[in-house]
């Protein structure tokens, strides 16, 4: 038996608009009953000839249809469901807010709280910093504005020493703050003995500007780079006038030829490895890193490398050769000669 058309099915409203476990669990047993009664209706069989092939198409798909419209009904049910639930989470909602209300007074009382609470450590810090250090933190005699402003030393230190965290005592704090001054000076005398004199009042701006050793030692390094070259310049530019004022007209039987001036180099002496290791400790507050282990060839064949540099730019090749793994390294004072190196032509 086949059915010869599809049967409506159509779900109980929910009562009273509540969503009640009994409601939705009497309507599901009432599709499941509609259910039975269609599947019933119809006998699935080994097919006999092409008009009964025929029917058994037309039957299969009436009882898909018969399936969808059970799916049908039930996602109707979820739909009111859903709906009543949106309602339901929407309406207490707004009567959460008057607790809302009350919550946040309870933040803006504690924050006006903590904030008084952070005035006053910045205050403390202040005054002991002017106390302790008033050559950086007050402005010297003729002067409008400190070295370094209290304003600088927070917004450089306060996070990472955990000035601001109320579980930072107050004491804690100011021990910090004391030990940051003892560290900018030590970065001070470090400025003093690797950097030339000439150099120093500029790579200490922008130490006191920054509080950042990092920066004013790279700032050193080009200074250092830049003078050598102006050096070199000026050097031969006086030989190319000297040159050109002791030479005589070129006639036609020779022209005139002036052998180029050696570059000089930076005169100040190269550091030797165990000085260059000690201040590298002294500055990062760590041993210089081990050099890493030598890595495996990729070609046939062995580079070398040669160049002049200034002492500063010297120190920083050696640490960071052996960083990579060059083993065989090698740096000294040229005391302004050339011709060390002698490279050989490619075969």
């Amino acid at each position: 038996m086949t059915s010869s058309e599809v049967l409506e099915v159509e779900a109980t409203p929910i009562e009273d608009g509540i969503a009640t476990q009994d409601s939705i669990q009497r309507q599901l047993a009432d599709l499941s009953h509609r259910a039975t009664e269609l599947a019933a209706q119809y006998r699935p069989h080994e097919i006999a000839d092409r008009q009964d092939h025929k029917d058994s198409k037309r039957s299969r798909g009436a009882v898909r249809k018969d399936a969808e419209a059970i799916r049908k009904a039930g996602k109707d049910i979820t739909a009111r469901v859903d709906a009543w639930s949106a309602g339901v989470r929407a309406e207490a909602s707004r009567i959460a807010e008057r607790l809302d209300a009350v919550g946040e007074e309870f933040d803006a009382y504690c924050k006006s709280y903590e904030d008084g609470l952070l005035e006053a450590r910045m205050g403390l810090l202040r005054e002991r910093y002017e106390e302790y250090a008033p050559g950086l933190a007050l402005p010297a005699e003729g002067t409008d504005a400190a070295l370094v402003p209290f304003g600088i030393l927070w917004s450089r230190f306060s996070k990472a020493e955990g000035w601001a965290r109320l579980t930072t005592s107050d004491a804690k704090a100011v021990q910090g703050m004391e030990a940051v001054v003892e560290g900018i000076a030590q970065a001070e005398r470090n400025i003093d003995k690797l950097v030339a004199e000439q150099d120093r009042k500029d790579v200490k701006a922008l130490f006191f500007s920054t509080l950042s050793l990092d920066r004013a030692m790279a700032r050193a390094g080009g200074l250092a780079d830049a003078r050598a070259k102006v050096q070199a310049m000026e050097a031969e530019r006086a030989t190319w006038q000297v040159g050109a004022a002791a030479e005589p007209e070129p006639t036609a039987e020779a022209e005139p030829h002036v052998a180029p001036a050696p570059r000089p180099v930076d005169p100040q002496p190269v550091v030797t490895r165990e000085q260059y290791e000690a201040d590298y400790e002294a500055i990062h507050g760590a041993p210089l890193p081990k050099p890493q282990p030598t890595p495996e060839p990729t070609a046939t064949r062995t580079w070398g490398f040669c160049g002049y540099c200034t002492p500063q730019q010297a120190g920083a090749i050696e640490d960071y050769a052996r960083r990579i793994g060059v083993s065989s390294i090698r740096t000294f004072d040229t005391r302004g000669r050339k011709g060390f190196f002698n490279v050989p032509k490619e075969a």
